[in-house]
């Protein structure tokens, strides 16, 4: 199940981020728990789609360079704390943390009939399943902040792009790992935490576009491609155990991911880039 935490970021008043992010994410996820409880007994197995946000804090930049994020790790922010928060971006990262501890806690406590586990990837993205719907413009939230951060790069900037960074998996593996959870004992009650790489900037997907789809050559900037993130000024992250647990499995290459983005949406759409 997914209980979508809003994403509802810069837009939502202060006052309501409580409201917006916090209950409606706990809420929503124990109710459903409740409901399958008491009223679906013939469900075995409850795989719930958290995030990454779950495991590490809302600003990357203020988490320690020398953290491993490992499926083990947790976003450590309180309810409390979170109420009192005024940067949206934190607030709904706790969202995700504190609706995932509460199912954890809610299976453990009330010693419901099924099985558990959470699927939590980092920036879901990739083309959407209904063309049509990409004709239309509808694109999901996470793959639209990757497609405006390329677009607000001007096309004459010719200097490394830092931000923002991302940590981005394939939707295809997300579905995979959905599957695996039920399907593979080996992965019952885990935390599957998914992530294609490292934590990137924006000039690495300028690059990839740049070199992966032709039709965009000239069209986006280049920033300045000679130059990298220091792996030493970012978390890392390992998720070994999760991949040899599920068989060895391979994620898919970034490269991949944004060449199969991109191409939809430039089907369908002009990227609106200033000189």
């Amino acid at each position: 199940m997914h209980c979508a935490a809003s994403t509802a970021i810069g837009t939502t008043k202060e006052a309501e981020l409580k409201n917006v992010f916090l209950k409606a994410s706990v809420n929503g996820t124990l109710s459903i728990l409740r409901s399958i409880k008491n009223l679906a007994p013939q469900v075995k197995h409850v795989v719930l789609t958290s995030s990454i946000a779950a495991m590490a804090k809302g600003d990357i930049s203020k988490v320690d360079p020398s953290t491993v994020l490992t499926n083990e790790s947790w976003n450590d922010i309180t309810w409390e704390k979170a109420e009192k928060e005024t940067d949206q971006l934190i607030v709904y990262a706790a969202s995700k943390a504190i609706a995932e501890r509460s199912a954890w806690n809610f299976v453990k406590n009330e010693k419901v009939n099924f099985k558990f586990t959470t699927v939590n990837p980092g920036l879901v993205l990739g083309p959407q399943l209904i063309d049509e719907e990409a004709e239309k413009g509808h694109f999901n939230s996470s793959n639209l902040w990757v497609i405006d951060a390329v677009q607000k790069v001007n096309l004459s900037n010719t200097s490394f792009q830092v931000m923002p960074v991302f940590g981005i998996v394939d939707v295809k593996d997300v579905v995979n790992f959905h599957i695996f959870a039920i399907e593979k004992k080996s992965l019952t009650g885990w935390r599957l935490l998914l992530q294609a790489g490292p934590f990137i900037p924006t000039q690495t997907i300028l690059k990839s576009l740049n070199a992966n789809v032709p039709q965009l050559n000239g069209k986006i900037a280049k920033g300045d491609p000679s130059k990298s993130l220091d792996p030493n000024m970012i978390p890392k992250i390992d998720i070994s155990n999760v991949l040899k647990a599920a068989g060895d499995y391979k994620m898919t290459p970034i490269d991949k991911t944004f060449k199969a983005l991109f191409e939809q949406y430039v089907k369908h759409h002009t990227l609106n880039v200033s000189p």
